[in-house]
């Protein structure tokens, strides 16, 4: 069995490669998303929603611990 070097593996891909990143290709999965143009049809609410625990807004990935949970709710939810 013959091993693979990085040279192998970047001579077999870069057919594949050039015929699948084409501008043509790129523009279409941008279209096909509702990415650009924007297509709002294709844009749910739900795909929008707020990214847990990166906004104010939502709450924390980890649990928090006792002093620091009255912290928070103090500072950024106003309890």
């Amino acid at each position: 069995m013959k091993k693979i070097t990085w040279q192998d593996y970047l001579e077999a891909i870069a057919g594949p490669y050039e015929r699948a990143f084409t501008l043509e290709n790129t523009l279409k999965a941008f279209e096909v998303t509702g990415t650009w143009p924007v297509d709002r049809s294709k844009i749910t609410k739900d795909m929008t929603a707020l990214a847990e625990g990166l906004s104010t807004q939502s709450g924390p990935i980890v649990n928090l611990s006792s002093p620091l949970k009255h912290i928070v709710d103090f500072v950024i939810k106003g309890r």
